[in-house]
């Protein structure tokens, strides 16, 4: 299961292909219409000898006939490399000369400032090596909080609640969650709809995730997608994820602010999983004057 919302963007377009294509079409008008199936190109590729690269995602897209048509690196970009102009080049031009087709790149920022940073610099660099990356941002990607949208595209909810959790309340979308949801368990499968689910989960933040909770004891909604007995497990293991997300978050804070982490202190908080008490302590990294200040 992801645990962090890079490793859950990735998993969903690893999860549902097509809506990389989806994307081309739609924002780029890139003409997909020969692209009837996918399979995943390997990300870590050995190139030039001496240099081993690894894109976030990559995908092969071919025709009624199997024949390859499309080929798409999909990078999540979170902060600033000024070093991405040179590498994805070489992710490009290896992923083209492997697969025979034209190649695209498709780089998620959820931040629309570093989009239009990432567009800025890219605008008119090279001269016979042109890089035309192709950005989303959350501007691109409305919340879809309509449940016969969601019955329609199930994978574009989840990709819209990646977008924009930490701007937007989820909870006016928890009626397409369940229409997507219901629309994944009828079309892909259990095992296939708890994947997506826990992407879900990712992107809500701990009170959320408890509304989230509620909600569906609440309301009418088809539950066979998911056991009692597999709720039970994915949400020990939601909970373990979300734990050691922020323990790491409290360590890399003390750290920051020069702390020299004993190790008794630093195995006290990688052990400990109740949220609440991560969030105070996290909240206490930040303004503690000395380490005997924080987490007494």
């Amino acid at each position: 299961m992801p645990s962090t919302e890079h490793e859950a963007a990735i998993e969903l377009v690893r999860l549902a292909p097509h809506l990389v294509t989806g994307l081309l079409a739609d924002l780029f008008d890139v003409d997909v219409s020969a692209c009837v199936s996918a399979t995943a190109f390997a990300e870590s590729s050995r190139v030039l000898e001496a240099r081993t690269l690894h894109a976030d995602a990559a995908f092969v897209y071919s025709d009624g006939d199997g024949a390859a048509v499309l080929s798409v690196i999909f990078e999540v970009q979170r902060s600033w490399d000024a070093d991405k102009r040179l590498t994805w080049r070489l992710y490009l031009a290896h992923l083209e000369h492997e697969v025979r087709a034209p190649a695209a790149l498709v780089v998620y920022c959820p931040d629309p400032r570093l989009g239009a940073r990432y567009r800025a610099m890219l605008a008119d660099d090279g001269i016979s090596s042109l890089l035309r990356p192709l950005i989303v941002t959350s501007d691109d990607l409305p919340l879809i909080v309509d449940p016969d949208i969601a019955a329609r595209e199930p994978e574009r909810v989840i990709l819209s609640a990646l977008a924009h959790h930490r701007q937007a309340d989820l909870k006016p979308a928890f009626p397409a969650f369940d229409a997507a949801l219901a629309a994944l368990t009828a079309t892909l499968g259990i095992d296939r709809a708890i994947a997506y689910h826990d992407v879900i989960k990712v992107v809500m933040q701990h009170a959320t995730y408890e509304a989230w909770r509620n909600h569906m004891t609440t309301t009418e909604i088809p539950r066979v997608w998911l056991s009692d007995e597999n709720q039970r497990i994915h949400e020990r293991g939601w909970r373990k994820g979300a734990a050691e997300a922020k323990a790491a978050d409290i360590l890399k804070v003390l750290e920051a602010r020069g702390f020299a982490v004993p190790d008794d202190l630093r195995e006290r908080i990688l052990a400990t999983t109740d949220l609440d008490r991560l969030d105070t302590w996290l909240g206490e990294a930040v303004i503690a004057s000395t380490l005997d200040d924080f987490a007494a």
